[in-house]
């Protein structure tokens, strides 16, 4: 996210505020290797992709809860992303994007084109981040 947003900026969508290129994952990668990914990033997100297409999304508290079942070490990304994950494209209006955050409890937001091409990720510590530099 652009960390430099301030008070004399006008927000309006998405693209404005989201992570640009966040990195993802695919499906077929075990959960023990997806948590060292997140953990060199410092992420708590990763969109999972298969062939350009978002299929899902692997959040660090699924893969935790996961990974501490006694079933945890042969999960793999698909076993424990959410398969629908909230999509929107990057001229997305911020005031919707966030509406649809707080009443469905999202956490995360992947930024996808029309052709399918994921250009960002928008998460609850970028929305904090906006907050904190409108009241600065």
């Amino acid at each position: 996210m652009n960390r430099l947003v301030s008070k004399k900026t006008v927000l309006k969508i998405i693209a404005q505020v989201m992570t640009p290129a966040p990195k993802s994952i695919g499906p077929e990668v075990s959960l023990s290797k997806a948590q060292e990914m997140m953990a060199k990033l410092k992420v708590r997100h990763l969109p999972v992709v298969v062939g350009g297409k978002v299929v899902g999304l692997l959040s660090d508290r699924n893969a935790k809860a996961a990974s501490l079942s006694k079933w945890g070490e042969g999960f793999l990304v698909e076993d424990v992303m959410i398969s629908d994950p909230f999509v929107v494209q990057p001229s997305e209006s911020l005031d919707s994007v966030l509406s649809q955050m707080m009443k469905n409890k999202y956490g995360s937001v992947v930024v996808q084109e029309k052709n399918g091409d994921v250009t960002g990720i928008f998460t609850t510590l970028d929305a904090l981040y906006v907050l904190r530099n409108i009241l600065r």
